[in-house]
């Protein structure tokens, strides 16, 4: 589905959302609090901007379920599908995931800050399959400086 099937489909279902979000507004917004909150994102009117709509499969396979704004953008807490097997939850800001959690395929996951092409970017820390981990501070997908924690106990910190 294309972004112009997705406005579409939005306006469409547009009022009959409004009825059904009345009754869940005022859940919708704790919990929006809630993760805003824990993730240090406290833009209030992000927040109210936000409405949820869950979607079907994308042409390419991939689907995202979660909240939109008014510009059918990724907007608030919402969930990122890949065909893959990989996903990206956390808080989308316009189109963007700004902070969260990807869950890779292969058991490895990065819970932390991203960039407008979705890369590690800013603080976060990538867990590896074998236990050890890797806190560093990203720059467009690639650690700039860490910390190094292996399974076995071992550190390391380095640039």
């Amino acid at each position: 589905m294309d972004l112009n099937e997705m406005r579409k489909r939005y306006a469409a279902s547009k009022e009959q959302a409004k009825v059904q979000q009345q009754s869940s507004i005022t859940e919708t917004y704790s919990k929006n609090i809630d993760f805003a909150s824990s993730t240090k994102i406290n833009n209030k009117e992000d927040i109210e901007e936000s409405l949820f709509f869950s979607f079907e499969n994308y042409d390419n396979g991939d689907w995202y379920e979660g909240q939109f704004n008014s510009e059918s953008l990724y907007h608030g807490t919402g969930t990122y599908y890949l065909k893959n097997g990989d996903k990206l939850e956390g808080y989308w800001r316009n189109g963007d995931i700004i902070k969260g959690v990807e869950y890779s395929s292969d058991g490895e996951r990065y819970e932390g800050e991203f960039n407008e092409d979705w890369d590690y970017n800013g603080q976060g820390t990538l867990f590896f399959t074998d236990g050890d981990k890797l806190e560093a501070y990203w720059k467009n997908g690639d650690p700039i400086k860490g910390i190094w924690h292996s399974s076995d106990g071992e550190r390391y910190e380095g640039e």
